[in-house]
């Protein structure tokens, strides 16, 4: 298992965080209370379930204000498969939910179960977990505790064994030691030398002495030999109770089905399984594209229909297309028209202006303007008649032949020079009428000529002899301006406004010049444009025209085209994606085909007719598989202890109990021979007269039984406590097989590599690189130390080749100095190429080349 993120809901200081984990080496960096001890125990908890109030010592770690999410998910890998656990409240450890990360498919909780066993949290915390207090808990140990904790290594119940042992020890120790003074047996030996020296200095005082000596120098060497034979007899005794210990795994190994290699099936490995598994979800996800677009196809299909708007322009779109051709430039002669028909109203509106500042003729209508040369000429004859004159009043004459002679009665310019000087003004406005407010030089031209007929006006002091009389000229000037007045249709309008009302005369005639070809120009451009709108008299039906404005109507005209043609391409559109939807349901049902086909032939192969039976055939392999294995493993123990298959328990019983019967017999043979030593001896003191002879003798054969008795004791004790240490031999030699190669890598790297072997007999030894070997009794506390280590993480990874686990080490190393945890750290980075370590530390010297969190900033 390779946990690859951690995503906790909540869980005691942690709410709503996420860690993504390195797959082999993951450090934690944070100082204390930064959440460490929490995150490992989530991590515990989600695998394992969460502890209940008895059980949780450190608490349960229930978030303050959010209970409600209590809990978490760890995704993790296992065999090339992704999973996701996720456990919440609940009762029993926590509500859990299994899924499939791959596929994001939900599995049933016992799958996972089913996945860790055998584990749970108290057998993955002894294999997997190693915190700092552990280590120093194992270097407070003396060497001897240090040698029996090795030995414990990986051995289940090995702790009862062990105290057990220790308690056995500890009563033989009571009982004798090698130079103690205090326990009993010593003592008792100590008075029974000291008898026998007594007995010895009175034995020499009786003749017969000698004969009774060879009787029971004979009988000695009897109970010699018995004795020995007992010895053997216990020592057959202990390898029957080695086997009888052995005897569960001969029936477990029995008990297991008749399996051999041979019925393994090829094809249903965990890869076939998986090729299987991926065959099912691309059909399932084929089926599910499918059925989509077969849903999106009838969609389509419901979609295409035409509306009558639509078939009415496929029907005439030549013939409509050739109209929105004409469109765009019917369009373009639209501003002008609008340009010319407001033209035309402002031109009206001047031409009013004009005509409401100009005076009438005596028919009531307006006259024309004058020539240039008729300008001049009504300025030359206005000067020479009498002022003020109307064609029409009598009395205007007379005035003005007054005011004539009373100007030639004075002494003035001449009023031709202001005539020359009004002419002039009135030809440079005429050449100049375009320019802005040209008109005024008519206004001034008129009032510089009126000056000059003022002058003209006044009677001259000496009129020559031959010049005309003023009344003559006054009455041909008249008769001309009559003409003039008759020509231009000035009848009724005084002479003197004449000049004076050009400029807007003139005007007047300019704008009715334009108002005529503005009209003219409107009607070409309107008769074209209802020429235009007839054309399309044959959709009356569809386009609501109306006379009144062009520019709504021919809006009309392009919007309900235009959204005729989008009907058209939306069509079109609709049929391309029902083409499009028919290509990809036929794909679809082709990929259904080949898939379910390479599924049928992946079944074929495997001689299975349906999914279910190659789920129940791989459930028999896998069960098939376990089984070979654990026979496999069964079988190396057994092997190890020199118990054939074979054996017949009942029958090696049945020897066992004749051992122990005969182990009896032999037994009460020394009894008897003790016995009958003890009569001779008596029959020696019988001899002696001397009464202190015959005490000594009856103390020396009491202190004989009690110390006989006392040696059965310790006897029984030291051979229970040599048993159970046989055994732990013999279970450390059946377990640690497959770790000790790593035991010994790692226990050379901790020791920069002084040591190259590690070997597991009767006792544990260790090999230097000299070649001296030395039992772990000889080591100093700290090699015991570094041995101790290495046997740990090898047994650890040893059981994750069984059961893959992430190794976690909490503060591991915080007595190493800086040598030792460089070498521990070489042995975790070669640890996480076998299995995940996920390492956490409150120390800033952590391995830098590892993915390292910082809790601090979080």
């Amino acid at each position: 298992m390779i946990i690859q993120k951690i995503n906790i809901y909540g869980y005691g200081k942690w709410l709503n965080t996420t860690f993504p984990l390195a797959p082999s080496l993951q450090v934690f960096y944070g100082p204390n209370e930064a959440g460490k001890s929490t995150l490992i125990d989530f991590i515990v908890a989600i695998l394992f379930g969460f502890q209940n109030k008895r059980q949780a010592v450190h608490g349960q770690y229930i978030p303050k204000d959010h209970a409600d999410l209590y809990g978490g998910e760890i995704w993790f890998e296992n065999q090339g498969k992704h999973y996701r656990i996720v456990r919440t409240r609940g009762k029993n450890g926590g509500d859990v939910k299994f899924f499939d990360a791959d596929l994001e498919m939900p599995l049933p909780a016992s799958l996972y179960d089913r996945l860790i066993s055998p584990l749970d949290r108290q057998t993955y915390q002894q294999l997997f977990y190693f915190n700092g207090e552990d280590q120093q808990a194992a270097y407070r140990l003396d060497a001897t505790a240090l040698q029996l904790r090795i030995q414990q290594v990986g051995l289940a119940n090995a702790d009862q064994w062990i105290a057990l042992q220790q308690d056995f020890q500890k009563q033989a120790k009571e009982l004798y030691a090698e130079r103690g003074r205090k326990p009993e047996l010593n003592r008792q030996l100590k008075q029974y030398r000291e008898i026998q020296d007594q007995l010895q200095d009175a034995q020499t005082q009786y003749p017969k002495y000698q004969a009774l000596k060879a009787k029971l120098a004979d009988q000695s060497a009897a109970l010699s030999k018995a004795r020995a034979q007992l010895t053997h007899e216990q020592e057959q005794a202990r390898t029957d109770q080695q086997k009888q210990a052995m005897i569960p795994l001969l029936e477990q190994y029995r008990r297991l089905p008749d399996v051999d290699s041979d019925d393994l099936r090829s094809g249903f490995s965990d890869q076939d399984v998986l090729q299987y598994r991926d065959l099912n979800r691309q059909l399932a996800a084929q089926s599910q594209r499918a059925a989509d677009q077969k849903r999106r196809l009838a969609t389509a299909e419901q979609s295409l229909l035409k509306t009558p708007a639509q078939q009415f322009y496929e029907q005439n779109q030549a013939r409509i297309d050739q109209l929105m051709t004409e469109l765009s430039t019917i369009k373009q002669t639209m501003p002008q028209l609008t340009f010319v028909d407001q033209r035309i109203t402002a031109v009206e509106k001047t031409i009013g202006t004009l005509e409401a500042e100009l005076p009438r003729n005596a028919a009531g209508k307006f006259p024309q303007s004058l020539s240039t040369d008729d300008t001049s000429l009504v300025l030359r004859l206005t000067a020479q008649r009498q002022p003020a004159v109307s064609f029409n009043d009598e009395s205007s004459r007379t005035s003005a032949n007054r005011r004539q002679r009373h100007q030639a009665t004075t002494n003035r310019v001449s009023p031709t020079t202001f005539y020359f000087v009004a002419i002039g003004l009135v030809v440079l406005t005429i050449i100049g009428h375009r320019l802005p407010f040209s008109w005024l030089g008519y206004f001034l031209a008129a009032g510089i000529a009126a000056y000059g007929l003022i002058q003209a006006s006044r009677p001259q002091a000496q009129p020559t002899p031959n010049q005309p009389t003023e009344p003559a000229r006054s009455t041909e000037a008249q008769r001309r301006l009559a003409e003039i007045a008759s020509r231009y249709q000035l009848t009724g309008i005084p002479a003197e406004q004449w000049v004076a009302i050009q400029p807007q005369l003139q005007r007047l005639e300019s704008l009715q010049a334009d108002l005529a070809g503005l009209s003219e120009q409107k009607r070409t451009l309107f008769q074209n444009y209802q020429a235009y709108l007839e054309k399309w008299r044959f959709a009356a039906d569809w386009l609501p025209l109306s006379n009144e404005d062009y520019q709504v109507n021919l809006g009309v005209i392009e919007r309900n085209v235009s959204d005729w043609q989008n009907q058209v391409r939306r069509y079109q559109e609709r049929n391309a994606r029902l083409k499009d939807a028919r290509q990809a349901v036929d794909a679809a049902m082709e990929q259904m085909k080949a898939t379910q086909a390479a599924l049928d032939h992946f079944l074929a192969e495997r001689r299975v007719s349906s999914g279910s039976e190659f789920d129940a055939t791989v459930e028999k392999q896998q069960q098939l598989r376990q089984n070979l294995q654990v026979k496999s493993q069964l079988m190396d123990q057994l092997k190890s202890a020199n118990i054939p298959i074979s054996l017949d328990i009942e029958e090696f019983k049945a020897a066992a109990d004749q051992h122990t019967k005969q182990q009896r017999v032999t037994q009460d043979a020394i009894n008897q021979l003790t016995k009958q030593s003890a009569e001779t001896q008596v029959s020696m003191t019988q001899l002696v007269n001397d009464r202190t002879y015959f005490d000594l003798k009856q103390r020396l054969a009491n202190q004989e039984a009690k110390i006989l008795e006392t040696v059965h004791q310790y006897l029984a004790l030291s051979l229970s406590g040599r048993w159970i240490q046989a055994v732990l031999d013999l279970g450390t030699r059946g377990r640690l097989p497959k770790a000790i190669r790593r035991a010994i890598d790692y226990f050379g790297i901790l020791t920069d590599q002084r040591y190259h072997n590690i070997e597991f007999g009767d006792q544990v030894t260790v090999t230097r690189n000299d070649g001296v070997q030395f039992v772990i009794n000889e080591l100093s506390k700290g090699t015991l130390e570094q041995l101790y280590l290495a046997l740990i993480f090898a047994i650890a990874v040893s059981f994750s080749d069984e059961y893959p686990m992430p190794i976690i080490i909490d503060d591991g190393f915080m007595s190493f100095d800086a040598n030792r945890k460089q070498a521990a750290f070489t042995m975790m980075a070669k640890i996480a190429q076998q299995t995940q370590v996920i390492y956490l530390t409150a120390q800033q010297d952590y391995p830098q080349s590892a993915n390292v969190i910082d809790l601090s900033r979080k």
